[in-house]
């Protein structure tokens, strides 16, 4: 399987009614792309260290998110997602049992 990881935080403004993305590996996405994904419902960040607490304000409406192998996030990233099902946070040192109390 060969990934795109040229996608930018600009390409993301044309993907807002998007419900499902796969952005594994992409160093190029930041928080402000992700604020274009407004419907968002199922994503996957898997390796993409560009993502900060801050970015996940916007995923108001995401279920399901893998997040593993992001060194940045928090746990206070981890407050902002209230709708989640699903979280994948294996690899991520700077999340504490603290975290998952939101």
């Amino acid at each position: 399987m060969k990934y795109n990881k040229s996608m930018t935080d600009k390409d993301l403004k044309y993907l807002n009614n998007i419900q499902i993305l796969d952005l594994y590996e992409n160093n190029n996405i930041t928080d402000t792309g992700l604020s274009y994904l407004k419907n968002i419902q199922h994503l996957c960040l898997n390796y993409n260290h560009m993502i900060t607490d801050d970015g996940l304000k916007y995923l108001t409406y995401i279920h399901y998110l893998d997040l593993h192998c992001n060194t940045i996030i928090t746990d206070v990233g981890l407050h902002y997602l209230k709708n989640i099902e699903f979280l994948d946070l294996c690899w991520n040192n700077n999340i504490t049992k603290d975290g998952l109390n939101y």
